[in-house]
């Protein structure tokens, strides 16, 4: 589905998972949350269409319904994806902060190949807010 028919749909996507993430059972091994499910399909098309809102609404749900479901890694992601939205805002210091709740994520997953790309996107942040002018 085009990412501007999804974004046209935002708040009935945003009501369905209000709804389902709380209904969280138990996932046998390898199965997913439909609210993860649902939010991380989205997120692609929000981001894409460019509707800010929904899509940081969406990851902050995508958060919660993660960790609901036992999702650790899904967590991560979403907490990843903030922090892009937050860079794409010029919010330094509200990406590192989602960057370092991936990172403590990857880190207790034993991910190492994640955690090496966390460290580096915190590095990258970093730089980029001491190039901000203090003025902004």
């Amino acid at each position: 589905m085009a990412p501007e028919r999804v974004c046209a749909e935002a708040e009935a996507v945003l009501a369905t998972l209000s709804v389902l993430a709380p209904k969280v059972t138990t996932l046998a091994p390898g199965e997913q949350s439909i609210a993860v499910q649902l939010a991380r399909t989205a997120a692609t098309s929000f981001a894409a269409g460019r509707h800010w809102s929904a899509w940081k609404q969406l990851l902050r749900s995508g958060v919660d319904a993660a960790r609901l479901a036992g999702e650790p890694s899904e967590q991560a992601y979403f907490h990843h994806e903030l922090d892009i939205l937050a860079l794409c805002d010029s919010q330094y210091d509200r990406a590192c902060a989602e960057l370092e709740a991936a990172l403590a994520l990857h880190g207790a997953l034993a991910d190492k190949p994640s955690g090496i790309a966390d460290h580096r996107a915190l590095t990258l942040v970093a730089d980029r807010s001491a190039a901000v002018p203090l003025n902004q």
